[in-house]
């Protein structure tokens, strides 16, 4: 298991840490596994580098690799830990 820190855009915020949005479409650098911890930095618009909140989540699932996610790409499937 591999944990992995990312920063989570400020309008994407809310419908993650109320669990309306359940899932996530990055970029694959990180080669993300099923089982993985993600802890998500709110990264701010006027200050990227300002890190003021963070919250930590389990990888459910993980879509690469096929005819609808493109190379390169993960469709990541998330819950709250």
């Amino acid at each position: 298991m591999q944990t992995h820190e990312l920063k989570l855009a400020p309008e994407f915020w809310a419908a993650v840490d109320s669990g309306d949005k359940k899932a996530e479409y990055r970029v694959n650098d990180r080669h993300f596994q099923k089982g993985d911890e993600i802890i998500f930095i709110r990264g701010e618009a006027e200050n990227p580098m300002l890190q003021q909140d963070s919250m930590v989540f389990k990888i459910t699932d993980v879509c690469a690799g096929n005819k609808y996610i493109p190379e390169g790409m993960a469709l990541i499937s998330i819950e709250r830990k």
